[in-house]
This record gives C-alpha cells, sequence and structure tokens, in this order.
C-alpha cells in the first residue's frame, strides 16, 4: 500500500481505489465519481475561451460495471455514486445488472451552478445520485422514506477541484445513509468532503484518490479541520453557513 494518511476517525489513502481499499467493507459507499465525456470535456466553450478540462478518465458504462463489481458485493449496505444526466443511466444499468434495487435519483441542486460563458441554453445546475441496495431486507435502523432532493448552498472546492460538494450538503446525505458508528467509504475522494462530513456526524470515514496533488490538498484540509462529531440530539449539519475551515 501506498501513502496513508489518519487523523481521528479519517483515513486516506493514495492510489487506485481497486488496489488500497481492496480490504475495505463498509456500510455505505457514497462516492463522486467521474463524470461523463461531455462533462470532462470542459465546462466551458468557445474559441476565446479555455476549456476547464478534468485529468481523470470520464464516466462510462465499463467504468460504472468495473465500479459495481468492486463494490456491490463489498458494501453492506447502500452505494450512492454523483453524475450527470447520461451517467445516470449507466450507473442504474450497472448496479441492476448485478441484481442490486435501483431507485429513481437523488437532485443534488446546487445554488451557485456556474453559468454559461457564451452560446445559449441553460446552465447545469443539478447533479443526479443514484441511489442501490441489495434486493434483501432492510435491516434495523435503516428503513424509513429519505429525501428526493438536496441542496448545496456554496460551492466548497469548486474553484480548485472540479466538482466539490457542499460539506452540509454531504453531511445530511451521510446521515441519511448511514449509522452512527458506521463506516462510510469514498473511493473517489477529490478533496476529502464526504469523508470531512462523515466524521462531523459521528461516522468512522475511509476513501482513496488517485491524484497526488489532489490527495496532498485534501490531507492538509483533514488535517486542519476539526472533527469533532455532533452533540446528541443537537442537529448542526442542516445550516446554510459556511463550515470554518474547510477550504485551502
Amino acid at each position: 500500500m501506498g501513502d496513508v494518511y489518519r487523523k481521528g476517525p479519517v483515513e486516506l489513502r493514495l492510489g487506485d481505489y481497486r488496489e488500497v481499499l481492496a480490504d475495505v467493507e463498509p456500510d455505505a459507499v457514497i462516492a463522486d465519481c467521474p463524470y461523463s465525456p461531455r462533462v470532462h470535456s470542459g465546462q466551458r466553450t468557445g474559441t476565446e475561451t479555455a476549456k476547464a478540462t478534468i485529468e481523470y478518465e470520464p464516466l462510462s458504462p465499463e467504468w460504472c460495471g468495473r465500479f459495481a463489481d468492486f463494490w456491490d458485493e463489498r458494501s453492506r449496505w447502500w452505494v450512492l455514486t454523483f453524475s450527470d444526466h447520461l451517467g445516470a443511466t449507466w450507473w442504474e444499468a450497472a448496479h441492476e445488472a448485478r441484481g442490486r434495487y435501483v431507485f429513481a435519483p437523488v437532485i443534488y441542486w446546487r445554488k451557485n451552478a456556474t453559468p454559461r460563458v457564451c452560446g445559449d441554453g441553460p446552465t447545469s445546475a443539478v447533479d443526479y445520485i443514484t441511489v442501490s441496495r441489495p434486493r434483501r431486507r432492510t435491516p434495523a435502523g435503516m428503513t424509513g422514506s429519505r429525501p428526493g432532493l438536496y441542496g448545496a448552498m456554496q460551492g466548497g472546492w469548486n474553484v480548485t477541484i472540479p466538482g466539490g460538494k457542499d460539506v452540509n450538503a454531504m453531511r445530511s446525505i451521510v446521515r441519511d445513509y448511514s449509522l452512527p458508528g458506521g463506516l462510510v467509504c469514498d473511493p473517489t475522494a477529490g478533496g476529502a468532503t464526504t469523508l470531512i462530513a462523515a466524521a462531523l456526524e459521528g461516522r468512522r470515514a475511509i476513501g482513496a484518490e488517485l491524484d497526488p496533488e489532489t490527495y496532498r490538498k485534501a490531507c492538509a484540509r483533514i488535517e486542519r479541520t476539526a472533527l469533532t462529531p455532533p452533540l446528541p440530539g443537537l442537529d448542526c449539519g442542516r445550516t446554510d453557513g459556511k463550515q470554518e475551515g474547510l477550504d485551502l
């Protein structure tokens, strides 16, 4: 195994998740994976505007299949993946092909979505979360309805890491799809927002990041974050205020 960073309930490993997380069997996988080639080609178009390219391999039906092969049996219950509208159909097909129950996509809404800087048409203000679970009886503590929409009030890591998520929205998702003390895994950790959110909600968190520079930034971000879980009975995750200490 390569580099491993630990702080409190958080562990982040450098490398391909298929290699560095092979020993992990989480309660829930919550992953902000690569998006489709249409997204990776750049959010900005036109001859006078440089494209904001993303270096990771873009999503494809084959990518979704490899991910599902790895996690659908390892995860004890939930697998959640973020994507665009094209990727959501690939994720659904991948999980259903492996016998999992797949719900209708959950909407992740970004209030400050980046506008189009040229051309016409609407900006992309939502991501789609594909939620799946095994086709077996729901265990105690996992029953009940969950939201079909999560709102992000600020961009978090949108400037330094494309696609970064809002920590307060991620805290809500962690609460809805894991239990206190459980293990949450993000195999494509990026800026470690999901790992930080899980720790703040009293969960254990483990993840992997493939890019060394992004890994370094994520470790620095975790290092200076106060990973103090909420007090019993106090819901401190549903706020519109900016979470201190989470941006480089």
